[in-house]
């Protein structure tokens, strides 16, 4: 399972994960007078099934991938999408759907998408999409052509009273709302490896101001994450009678191997996984604080 999310600074980082084995797979770098999010959610899919031929993957993304041609991309290339809706508005997907009452329902839709915009067109919007000012690059800008989508709209209710819609086209017969729910929240993996690549792997501030420098530094730091990922991942943690299930400390993790690299080859040997296998940190599930917004200071360059 995949997913993307981006990182702002001179250019864009479209990144993508594998949920399970929480490995960086493929990169994408946009310079920031063409950044475009959709472009490269398509790229990333159009080349991870063309070095993948075997494989189906799931893609899961936020509501910021929220596109037919993201979409049309994935079924052309006969991969699985779970993406989240964004806020209903006037100008939303949802806002052009005939939708349910009920707070919870699962739907399927289905459109045939043209760039006309006729008579024809608006009087069946049931039955058609027109997507005249869009990119979709299954459409050439003046056809008259039509492209068949369809894919399930499903609404579920949060813990907290919250009402969550998602697109995919899992199939509703091997998938139920509460595996697609489960499926959603492995999302939450995108997040806690981007704190840790920001914060323990140091990608949040730069030492180099000229770009190519900085590209050079974004996937040494992807690298190093990898690199600590291999190795935390081939730790077993012993189980015993505690309060609390424990884990490796990334973050500590993440500084040993750094040091592991700098040092020199006449160095003594040191067992990585014996020091990384002793930092050991409790898991608390289901934790939720509230999150302190607070302005952002300025930063030594020492820190970085």
């Amino acid at each position: 399972m995949w997913s993307t999310l981006r990182l702002l600074i001179i250019i864009l980082l479209c990144r993508v994960i594998n949920l399970l084995s929480h490995l960086y797979t493929d990169v994408i770098l946009q310079p920031l007078n063409h950044i475009n999010e959709y472009i490269a959610m398509c790229d990333i899919i159009d080349h991870y099934t063309a070095t993948n031929p075997t494989r189906k993957p799931l893609f899961i993304a936020d509501r910021g991938f929220v596109s037919f041609n993201v979409f049309a991309h994935a079924i052309e290339n006969n991969a699985y999408f779970l993406v989240r809706a964004r806020e209903s508005n006037p100008r939303s997907m949802l806002a052009t759907i005939k939708l349910p009452d009920s707070p919870e329902y699962d739907i399927i839709f289905e459109r045939w998408l043209t760039k006309k915009n006729t008579k024809t067109v608006k009087a069946e919007p049931e039955v058609y999409k027109t997507i005249a000012n869009r990119t979709f690059d299954y459409l050439d800008p003046k056809s008259k052509s039509l492209y068949y989508i369809s894919f399930r709209i499903m609404s579920f209710v949060l813990p907290n009273g919250n009402t969550e819609v998602v697109y995919t086209n899992l199939p509703k017969e091997d998938f139920s709302t509460e595996e697609l729910r489960e499926l959603y929240n492995m999302r939450w993996g995108i997040e806690t490896s981007f704190r840790d690549i920001k914060y323990a792997a140091g990608l949040l501030f730069f030492h180099s101001r000229k770009k190519d420098l900085v590209i050079q530094e974004i996937y040494a730091k992807l690298i190093l994450y990898n690199f600590c990922e291999l190795i935390t991942g081939a730790i077993v943690v012993e189980k015993k009678d505690r309060k609390y299930s424990y884990q490796i400390n990334f973050s500590i993790a993440i500084a040993i191997c750094t040091e592991f690299l700098r040092r020199s080859c006449a160095s003594p040997p040191v067992d990585v996984i014996a020091l990384i296998g002793r930092e050991l940190i409790a898991v608390r599930p289901d934790r939720r604080n509230p999150r302190y917004l607070r302005a952002r200071t300025a930063t030594t360059f020492q820190y970085r």
